[in-house]
């Protein structure tokens, strides 16, 4: 389920009614709920209103870009809405954007309403932001392993038996991109990484952004310092909020989703009984 109070609460919830009926009821989170829920975190963390501009730009042009495509001599603008209920599409909609973004930054800069107070006026300031600009780039890489995740169980097959193996290999992969090496091979258990103290934290060149952020600050070398001290910092709180949704809401303690795993068939193969004991879990 969704986790909400009323399908998995204590009482009154349809959970709650289901095991009145049969108490061996066995309840999971949904997964394609949290993985939605960690990737909106992580986006709340940006210290730049990255879907203020994609809302503004997209509502910009509603109804009519003819202006736009004939100034740049476009044959279609191809922007995607942004739903706010639907946070893994974001990286489509950056995408477009991003592939867009000199001529809009054009458009707008060369606009005689940015000096009045407005919608352009605003999307010229952000589109000048440099800062900015690096967040969409990286949003084309940052949800990428949430999207492979939440891809990997829209399967026609049943592929409950791989939850907790999947899962735990989700937070290690986004662990991976900003925590450094030695400190994830100290600790066995995935959940105690303390990936929160800065000093545990990879330095700036080494994160995660993806090609297309590098490419850009290396590009352009007059960034200065401070922004991207402050776009590695908003990696770093991108990062962290997903990773900390998702140890909130996976179920990476549940002894039975993992004991599920040995219905996995290599796991079978591998299967001891004496040292495997179900009964004891």
């Amino acid at each position: 389920s969704d986790s909400a109070s009323v399908m998995i609460g204590k009482n009154n919830s349809v959970l709650s009614w289901i095991k009145q009926q049969s108490n061996s009821v066995y309840s999971l989170p949904c997964v394609f709920h949290i993985s939605h829920l960690a990737a909106k975190d992580a986006v709340k963390a940006i210290p730049k209103p990255v879907e203020d501009l994609l809302v503004d730009i997209f509502y910009y042009f509603t109804g009519s870009a003819k202006q736009y495509q004939q100034w740049c001599d476009a044959d279609e603008l191809q922007l995607i809405k942004h739903g706010g209920t639907r946070w893994l599409s974001l990286c489509q909609a950056v995408a477009g954007y991003n592939n867009q973004w000199e001529p809009l930054k054009a458009y707008f800069g060369s606009s005689s309403q940015i000096e009045h107070p407005g919608r352009v006026q605003r999307i010229n300031t952000y589109m000048q932001d440099e800062e900015m600009h690096l967040y969409f780039l990286f949003l084309e890489h940052g949800l990428d392993d949430l999207i492979t995740y939440n891809m990997f169980f829209q399967a026609e097959d049943s592929r409950v038996v791989y939850l907790w193996e999947e899962s735990v290999k989700l937070l290690k992969t986004l662990l991976n991109q900003f925590v450094k090496s030695d400190v994830l091979s100290g600790t066995s258990d995935v959940t105690m990484v303390n990936f929160q103290d800065l000093t545990n934290q990879k330095e700036n060149k080494k994160l995660s952004i993806g090609i297309k952020a590098k490419l850009f600050i290396a590009a352009n070398t007059d960034i200065d310092n401070s922004t991207l001290n402050k776009f590695y910092g908003g990696v770093r709180m991108i990062y962290s909020a997903a990773v900390q949704k998702l140890l909130k809401r996976l179920p990476i303690a549940d002894k039975t989703l993992q004991a599920l795993g040995l219905l996995h068939p290599p796991k079978k193969l591998e299967y001891d009984p004496g040292v495997t004991k179900l009964d004891e879990w």
